[in-house]
């Protein structure tokens, strides 16, 4: 088998480029959106086999900036591993190769989707780390609505990304978790201001956070701010009334890796009984590090994700590949990262240019 990367500017130039050197025989292994000295490609690495499986090349390919990690939606056919499709298997009626899952792929993916608009669409929502089978299913709804309006594909995001979810007015422990620098203490203060003054609710405030300097002194700063109870643990201080009806917690700062502060955190989280848990992610980070704290704390028992930080965030990816796949509810994005701002939910109508670009992008 000879694997070969194709590069172009547009994705029918490098299909064209694999047809006329492999033929209609070729099996499509991977596309990727890559960028060459700030200029962007679209790359196509295909297969051809040899009539002698010994004569084997490799070309060199260039890292994808978004590996595709997640399996395509059901109603489309999923690409093995390349190490499963070094010997491929034809189907019984693929004697034309038109039955390979490849092939289906390239026939049905690409001339059907990426096409004017469409194609802008799908490509803008891929550099802004959109895994491509997400934006590939957002694509193929916008076609068979037969528009290619902003205003429609808006409305196709906010309905993939608009998961059933409220706010979590009722629950007795909320406790916030996340990575170094997500916003996990901002957020307890907006929780808190959100019970207090809009839901009316008694609210108290603790800290399982010992390592940070300064973080039981900032939950103490927004407890007097808020004129509502401080329960620290260790008999002094303010003590939480006994009819309080909402206790909010904040915690270390997770890192992967650490797996003593890791388990930790989980040994003092299994004490509070009923909690409420709410992973906090940084829209500042790329998706491939909020997809890994994602996966490393859902050991926790998460309950909800709230994302941070929108108001400096370069795109909402994110937001569409958690929403898309099945991870906990996203509850609110906090459109700022002061300790003022609010806890909205999201809705893609609002921020279509952090998702695909502007009118002139």
């Amino acid at each position: 088998m000879l694997i070969k990367n194709f590069q172009a500017g547009t994705i029918q130039d490098a299909l064209d480029l694999v047809r006329r050197e492999f033929g209609r025989e070729a099996v499509i292994l991977k596309t990727d959106i890559i960028k060459d000295n700030g200029r962007r490609l679209f790359s196509v690495t295909a297969a051809k086999d040899f009539q002698d499986d010994s004569v084997v090349a490799t070309a060199v390919v260039t890292p994808p900036i978004i590996p595709v990690k997640q399996p395509m939606p059901a109603s489309f056919p999923v690409v093995p591993p390349l190490a499963a499709q070094q010997r491929p298997q034809k189907p019984a009626d693929s004697g034309s190769g038109k039955g390979r899952l490849e092939s289906a792929i390239l026939d049905v993916m690409l001339p059907e989707l990426l096409t004017g608009e469409i194609k802008r669409y799908y490509l803008a929502l891929r550099i802004n780390e959109v895994e491509s089978d997400v934006a590939l299913k957002i694509c193929r709804k916008l076609q068979q609505s037969k528009s290619s309006r902003r205003d429609d594909l808006a409305k196709i995001i906010h309905e993939m990304t608009a998961k059933p979810a409220s706010f979590p007015e009722n629950e007795k422990h909320i406790v916030f978790v996340g990575p170094c620098g997500s916003g996990k203490s901002s957020l307890l203060a907006k929780f808190a201001a959100e019970l207090v003054f809009n839901r009316k609710r008694q609210v108290t405030l603790s800290t399982l956070d010992y390592f940070r300097p300064g973080a039981e002194q900032e939950v103490s700063s927004v407890a007097d701010v808020l004129s509502i109870a401080q329960d620290n643990g260790n008999g002094n201080g303010k003590r939480p009334k006994a009819n309080s009806s909402c206790h909010l917690v904040d915690t270390t700062g997770l890192v992967v890796g650490d797996e003593e502060s890791f388990a930790d955190l989980q040994t003092s989280l299994e004490k509070i009984r009923g909690r409420y848990t709410v992973l906090v992610l940084s829209l500042t980070t790329s998706w491939k590090n909020n997809r890994r704290f994602l996966d490393h704390c859902l050991p926790l028992g998460i309950d909800a994700i709230t994302l941070t930080q929108l108001d400096l965030a370069q795109s909402c990816g994110a937001i569409i590949n958690i929403a898309a796949h099945d991870y906990p509810p996203i509850i609110g994005v906090s459109e700022s990262r002061l300790p003022t701002g609010k806890v909205t939910p999201f809705d893609a109508r609002r921020y279509l240019d952090k998702l695909i670009g502007d009118d002139n992008g």
